[in-house]
């Protein structure tokens, strides 16, 4: 009598596949969990880099410290005056980030040398190059550029770290 043939898996290849299987799928799902975490940070940062543009912007239009779109900690509470120097807490903003944001402003005078290639160059012209000395000459020292260097910073926390975006406008002295 001839011996059979047995056909299909044996046990053991069948726990070798579940095994590679099973890994491949962890891999799979802590890659999206990451993914998943990663969006959360970028949409947090995105609302402060929209944030502080907004009060660089409101601040260059009106030059007076501009008032945040949001609202203040507890709710309810209407946003106040950002105050240079000073710190403002807890800002939610109204776009649907669910993070309290920390705005600080800051203000300082600023003098340092003109580049001379950018120094009264009425030819200057391009993406390199421009006309500062008009722009920048204090009238004391033409040697030197007179500045107000404007900063906001916004700061949140995200899974007990600090994260903080910092802009900075530089305009003429007033």
């Amino acid at each position: 009598m001839k011996a059979q043939q047995a056909s299909g898996f044996t046990l053991t290849e069948v726990l070798v596949t579940l095994t590679v299987i099973s890994i491949g799928m962890l891999a799979l799902g802590s890659f999206y969990v990451s993914s998943i975490s990663q969006e959360g940070i970028a949409q947090e940062r995105l609302a402060a880099v929209h944030m502080a543009e907004q009060l660089i912007e409101d601040w260059q239009q009106t030059n007076n410290p501009p008032t945040p779109e949001c609202t203040l900690a507890p709710k309810g509470k209407a946003p106040g005056q950002l105050v240079v120097g000073k710190t403002l807490a807890s800002c939610t903003p109204n776009i649907g980030v669910p993070v309290l944001f920390d705005i600080f402003i800051n203000e300082v005078d600023a003098k340092g040398p003109i580049p001379p290639e950018h120094a009264n160059n009425p030819n200057a012209s391009g993406p390199g190059a421009s006309i500062l000395g008009p722009f920048l000459e204090d009238p004391t020292n033409p040697s030197s550029a007179s500045v107000k260097l404007r900063s906001v910073k916004v700061s949140w926390m995200h899974k007990n770290e600090l994260r903080s975006v910092l802009l900075t406008h530089i305009t003429r002295a007033l």
